[in-house]
């Protein structure tokens, strides 16, 4: 069991400062962080905002669990932090909740190329980001007052860090890390303290401290130097680098710049989307990424695109109908953790490569009724037009992979409407 604070703050106390630690003297200046803050403890939480603004930066803070609403208040350059959650108690179900809930919006921020800071000691950022399937690290034992090692000199996240430093008050190690995980700063043993993660085009940080004691340390150097404006390479935004298409949708906000769209958004009112999307031999007909609000394709067409006619990436709330795929290396590419988005009575035909699936809850029929394969073997022996064998969808992303279009059509019927009692999304 893990000591209590008071412990760990007199064990501190009581080793002396035998190294010398640099001042905090790094530039935050025009940098905007956004704190998800609905279980931090009073203590831990004031400590670290002092340190950030003190540097410069502008901290905003939410609780909020709705993806949508946190993915509106971030911007693509804004620092998402992930600070202790002390008072979510030794348990992490409530943190497991949280990175449940805020999944999609956490993975749409790193694939604009964002920055995810998270800390941790008992109850903080590493277990909201392993809930949302980011990280497999779990905090291990306290290691206050031990000797900690940079052991990747060269990186500018430990610029003016001493090279051995003394783990201030509530430091923990991790176990169970990534193995593409960078490892930064260790104990002497060799367990993470502080390590980095690319994840979805983007980059997450994790440092094993809380923030408890408000003395000046490492820590304050490190997380500086963490929410630090772009200190590694980044992926460049989607305007200025992404491959080109016909039409991009980037978050919510982008669905105003799909030509004839109609449409609310809502479970009620979704937007449609129809027409024709010919990519003419670039990369993608219609790409939408990070987006939550509900729409329906119907009565589209994807052709012609080098990578994917339809390319879905951290969307939710979706649903793709009676729409044709043909002529593109890809008919529909879906990735990422977004969820929720079925694809039923749709014609895949001349695609290189009709459909793949490597994301955590698209669907290939609603529960009745699928989709139309050019090659599809399956025989129909009831007759009512569905194959008695699954047609399985290639899914680099599916552990156990069960990807499949459980009910697929025999003849192509896209532009037809659903037959009664189709489970429609």
């Amino acid at each position: 069991m893990r000591i209590q604070r008071f412990l760990g703050v007199l064990v501190w106390l009581g080793i002396g400062l035998s190294l010398v630690l640099p001042a905090v003297g790094t530039d935050l200046e025009g940098v905007r962080i956004v704190a998800w803050t609905g279980y931090v403890g009073e203590r831990e939480w004031g400590n670290l905002r002092a340190t950030l603004e003190g540097a410069g930066a502008t901290v905003l803070e939410t609780t909020t669990l709705d993806p949508s609403e946190f993915l509106e208040l971030l911007e693509a350059d804004d620092v998402l932090l992930l600070p202790e959650q002390a008072v979510a108690g030794w348990g992490i179900g409530e943190l497991d909740r949280v990175g449940a809930e805020l999944a999609v919006a956490l993975r749409g921020h790193l694939s604009r190329g964002g920055r995810i800071v998270a800390l941790t000691y008992a109850a903080g950022g590493e277990d909201i980001l392993r809930m949302a399937g980011l990280t497999t690290a779990e905090d291990d034992r306290d290691v206050t007052g031990e000797a900690l090692l940079v052991v990747a000199a060269a990186e500018s996240l430990v610029e003016g860090v001493a090279q051995e430093f003394i783990a201030p008050p509530m430091t923990t190690d991790f176990t169970s890390v990534d193995g593409d995980a960078e490892i930064i700063v260790a104990t002497v043993d060799g367990a993470p303290v502080v390590f980095r993660l690319q994840r979805e085009g983007g980059e997450i940080t994790v440092l094993g401290f809380d923030f408890y004691a408000d003395v000046q340390t490492a820590s304050e150097t490190l997380a500086i130097n963490a929410c630090r404006a772009a200190p590694w390479a980044l992926r460049p935004s989607l305007e200025n680098d992404a491959p080109s298409g016909a039409v991009v949708v980037d978050g919510d906000q982008g669905f105003d710049s799909v030509p004839g769209i109609t449409g609310a958004g809502t479970a009620e009112d979704p937007y449609v989307i129809s027409g024709e999307f010919n990519a003419n031999g670039e990369s993608f007909g219609l790409y939408i990424r990070c987006t939550t609000r509900h729409f329906a394709i119907q009565d589209a067409v994807f052709r012609g695109a080098r990578d994917a006619g339809l390319w879905l990436e951290n969307v939710q709330n979706g649903w793709v109908v009676s729409s044709v795929f043909e002529d593109n290396a890809v008919g529909a590419l879906i990735e990422g953790g977004g969820g929720d988005v079925a694809f039923t009575l749709n014609t895949f035909r001349g695609n290189g490569t009709h459909a793949v699936d490597s994301s955590s809850r698209a669907a290939w029929d609603d529960g009745r009724v699928g989709n139309w394969w050019q090659g599809y073997t399956g025989s129909d022996e009831n007759g009512n037009g569905i194959g008695s064998v699954a047609r399985d969808v290639e899914s680099s992303g599916d552990p156990d992979g069960t990807k499949a279009d459980r009910f697929p059509l025999v003849e192509p019927l896209a532009g037809m409407h659903p037959p009664e009692g189709a489970v429609l999304l």
